[in-house]
């Protein structure tokens, strides 16, 4: 199970950064996880992305090299719901860790096309 702190940080080894920027009103509750793709070839792509004003961004990344970045606070709305590398390990345990601790049933994990259409492909290949 992870800790999560006041403040919505997850207080856990494998994830290393925050960047609030990107953090918009409060989120009331947790109903569901969203798996996003993003096409970035790297994590520092996105990060440069967020210091725009009205940024998107989602509360997790998970880079190419395993690394998970915590973006937001868990307990704030962001205008994306996750950047997550399909096809990793990380994938399974954030979401599994996710799931647990915020009491999402498994059924309420979507590939962002299922709720949001951008790209009809996007997380086609996340496995949880």
């Amino acid at each position: 199970m992870l800790f999560v702190d006041k403040n919505g940080l997850v207080d856990a080894e494998r994830i290393i950064k925050r960047f609030s920027t990107i953090e918009r009103g409060k989120l009331d509750k947790v109903n569901g996880i969203v798996v996003h793709q993003t096409g970035d070839s790297t994590a520092e792509i996105s990060f440069n992305s967020y210091k725009h004003t009205g940024a998107n961004g989602a509360h997790f990344l998970i880079d190419k090299d395993g690394n998970i970045y915590q973006t937001a606070s868990v307990f704030k709305v962001t205008n994306h719901v996750g950047n997550i590398r399909s096809r990793c390990y990380m994938l399974r345990w954030l979401v599994a860790e996710l799931t647990y601790t915020l009491k999402v049933p498994m059924t309420e994990i979507f590939r962002h096309p299922e709720v949001s259409y951008k790209v009809k492909t996007e997380a086609g290949t996340a496995r949880w």
